[in-house]
């Protein structure tokens, strides 16, 4: 009796199986989307996935969530689909033209820009919709997967310090945001509540993106400048995989993708490119100067 209860699971098994063979094959599309929720990607199962099934049905084992497990870094690897690109929402002017240089289009655009003037949108309605992550992060496009093996190679690492303007910081970090880099974020401690709860939030739904571990009330021209920054550095410096360091600012925007960063830093080889005077002397005293 046992013998025959072990032969009928063994064959309900197979079937399923083979149903789910039927279905990658007749209907594929379904099978590979982005799920938001957990960050992962759902892709179609690969013959190591069928090959594993195969073995713990031959040897009777009902326990097979292993061998989706074992899959996990093979669809990470999968090609890029609709959803894991972000896409302009531009629909008044031609970006591709702007990005080239087109001079009718750059007066398309200022044209537009002076009769349809940005709308700031409030700080409270960024937090809202940041609260449901799964959705604020399909909507606003995040990449959710790196755009190719080099950039997934070589992961880099982001501060941010910011005092206000949550939309514009929300844009900055949605561009230069991969899933393989590490982003520390410092907001001022004199900054209102609500520019702390909705940036606070958007930092909550994304895994490699958390605050500072202390706030400092920055002051313009003091050490307190760089408290931050070092903070972030320490913090940063907790996960070994990065291999530059950027320091941004809530004002500032990338002008070039990450994989051109990246093409760039692999150039420098591990040296940095500073900007900075040969030699500046600041007089504190007739006869003390700081150099």
């Amino acid at each position: 009796m046992a013998v025959l209860k072990r032969v009928i699971l063994r064959f309900l098994l197979l079937s399923v199986l083979l149903t789910l063979g039927l279905l990658m094959i007749v209907y594929p599309p379904h099978l590979k989307r982005t799920k938001m929720e957990s960050g992962l990607i759902v892709g179609t199962a690969s013959s190591s996935t069928f090959d594993c099934i195969k073995a713990a049905v031959s040897s009777f084992d009902l326990i097979i969530s292993h061998c989706f497990r074992s899959n996990l870094y093979e669809t990470r690897k999968a090609d890029l689909i609709y959803v894991d690109i972000p896409q302009p929402r531009v629909r008044a002017v031609n970006c591709a033209k702007l990005i080239v240089g087109d001079q009718n289009e750059q007066e398309k655009a200022d044209i537009y820009q002076k009769q349809y003037s940005k709308i700031v949108r409030p700080n409270k309605e960024i937090y809202s919709e940041a609260l449901n992550c799964s959705k604020f992060l399909s909507d606003r496009r995040y990449t959710r997967k790196p755009a190719s093996e080099e950039e997934l190679n070589f992961p880099l690492a982001y501060s941010i310090l910011l005092f206000k303007d949550v939309e514009q910081f929300e844009r900055l970090l949605r561009a230069i945001y991969r899933p393989q880099n590490f982003y520390c974020i410092h907001v001022d401690k004199k900054s209102e509540k609500s520019v702390q709860d909705a940036v606070g939030a958007i930092v909550e739904c994304l895994e490699n993106v958390f605050m500072a571990p202390k706030q400092f009330d920055v002051q313009w021209g003091t050490f307190s400048v760089l408290e931050p920054e070092l903070s972030c550095m320490s913090e940063l410096l907790k996960y070994k995989k990065w291999k530059y360091f950027i320091n941004l600012t809530g004002q500032e925007f990338p002008l070039k993708t990450n994989w051109e960063i990246v093409k760039i830093l692999k150039i420098f080889n591990g040296s940095n490119n500073l900007e900075g005077t040969v030699r500046r002397s600041v007089q504190l005293s007739p006869k003390r100067f700081f150099i």
